[in-house]
């Protein structure tokens, strides 16, 4: 159910941050402006990232509801690096909405290349869980990207500062193209 949230939740963050800029006109004053690309696309990435993450803090309320209402006690250390996963994966899925954001004008466009693109991630998923047995080729390279396994191990408790620094580097990634489409627009 996660991923479902993710999928949907994602895509309607970052349609407009830079697509509804563009077509109004605005980017050109936030362009032109005396900050640097890097600020700019900083801010909006870092805004929007905190407002993903704080739809989260609803089921952290409901854990701590069934706690008060069970009475028993749950461990809450995998719930800690599951927040980890969540933030990680989350910057990567931001970010990536972001440079698709902007690469149109229209929002709408924005909000349906980030769905396919964070669908074809599940699928992904799906397609390495079908056919577990094909190690040679391009499935080890793409099982670098299954952000659910990254998600399970951190539910068990076994998260891997590598599978936080790939998520991470993929914002990064992600961050420095937008800057990139950014000045490039700037020049045409």
């Amino acid at each position: 159910m996660a991923f479902f949230q993710v999928l949907i939740l994602v895509p309607a963050l970052t349609m407009r941050l830079f697509s509804e800029e563009r077509r109004t006109g605005t980017l050109e004053v936030l362009l032109t402006a005396p900050v640097t690309d890097w600020t700019l696309v900083a801010g909006k990435f870092l805004a929007c990232w905190i407002y993903y993450l704080l739809n989260w803090v609803p089921a952290y309320f409901l854990l701590v509801a069934f706690r008060v209402a069970c009475g028993e006690f749950f461990d809450y250390r995998p719930l800690i690096s599951y927040s980890f996963a969540i933030a990680a994966s989350g910057a990567a899925f931001v970010a990536f909405g972001m440079f698709c954001s902007s690469l149109t004008r229209n929002q709408i466009i924005a909000a349906v290349i980030t769905f396919v693109g964070l669908f074809t991630m599940w699928l992904l998923h799906l397609l390495s869980q079908i056919f577990p047995a094909a190690s040679s080729g391009i499935a080890p390279a793409l099982s670098k990207f299954d952000f659910f396994q990254v998600w399970s191990l951190a539910l068990q408790g076994q998260l891997t500062v590598p599978a936080i620094f790939f998520q991470a580097s993929l914002a990064g990634l992600w961050l420095f193209l937008t800057v990139k489409v950014l000045e490039a627009r700037k020049w045409s």
